[in-house]
């Protein structure tokens, strides 16, 4: 799995997404057209100029109202977002709670048109992959991810000083990124951050709209699913690798989460 893509993609006719996630974090730059985006509870219009910030696990539909659809489409990675960016204020744009997050921001001319160099530039890095082509990338990452915020806090203010318990809430999601396949407890946690379990508790809860031990599911269920439709591991390896050590809650939890268990997942996969 590649920690970094983009692509420019132009549709002419014919294209829906019906609901579905990703599983890193996705950035698309609208080019042209017009498309309806239902991104959780959320509906939004997004045109010419728009960035739309999509969290991992999101889920989102979306419609094509005029066309041509042309935009360009990135994704990253969590452990290359966490270990390479390291920015509260750039995790904030997609981690954030629901009720406060703001998933398309509009650009203003001048700043849409230096995303679209930012874009031309990391693809053709992405595309030739010459020496040091990953600090390229990076260092155009951040140009992109810095006008968002500009643009983000010259519209009415609406984005908001990090707050040192925020900080601490995406330190928290760090430590959970790069842990979630062990024997993970929220104690642990606030152990390891010594503090109480309550107050990490509710902070995380604050800031990214899920509990602790809710977002290592996910993660868990996550790579469940990436290893049951890339690999060929046996299913109880898989549980293994997930963190779960007794197949049979493993089994429980992803059919919880995905409506399936692992083996008719895998099957329904292999069949498209």
């Amino acid at each position: 799995m590649e920690t970094f893509w983009i692509s420019y993609r132009e549709t002419l006719s014919g294209y829906y997404l019906q609901k579905h996630y990703e599983y890193r974090f996705q950035v698309l730059l609208m080019l042209e057209g017009e498309t309806e985006y239902q991104i959780g509870q959320q509906r939004y219009t997004v045109r010419k100029g728009d960035v739309v910030l999509l969290n991992t696990l999101e889920d989102h539909t979306l419609r094509v109202k005029k066309y041509p659809y042309r935009r360009y489409i990135f994704q990253i990675s969590p452990d290359f977002l966490h270990s390479e960016i390291q920015s509260p204020e750039i995790l904030s744009l997609f981690v954030q709670n629901p009720e406060s997050r703001q998933a398309v921001v509009r650009m203003r001319e001048k700043n849409f048109t230096k995303l679209c160099q930012l874009c031309a530039q990391m693809q053709d890095e992405y595309q030739v992959q010459d020496r040091y082509f990953t600090r390229m990338i990076l260092s155009d990452l951040n140009c992109f991810f810095v006008m968002v915020l500009r643009e983000l806090a010259a519209d009415n203010g609406s984005v908001h000083e990090i707050r040192a318990s925020t900080v601490l809430s995406y330190r928290i999601l760090q430590y959970l990124d790069h842990h979630f396949s062990d024997d993970i407890t929220v104690a642990g946690v606030a152990e390891h951050f010594y503090l109480s379990r309550h107050y990490i508790s509710h902070i995380f809860k604050q800031t990214t709209g899920r509990g602790i031990m809710e977002y290592v599911i996910s993660r868990r269920i996550n790579r469940a699913q990436r290893l049951l439709t890339e690999s060929d591991l046996p299913v109880g390896r898989i549980a293994q690798e997930c963190g779960y050590s007794d197949f049979a809650w493993f089994s429980k939890q992803f059919r919880k989460v995905t409506g399936q268990t692992p083996t008719q997942f895998r099957t329904e996969v292999l069949q498209v």
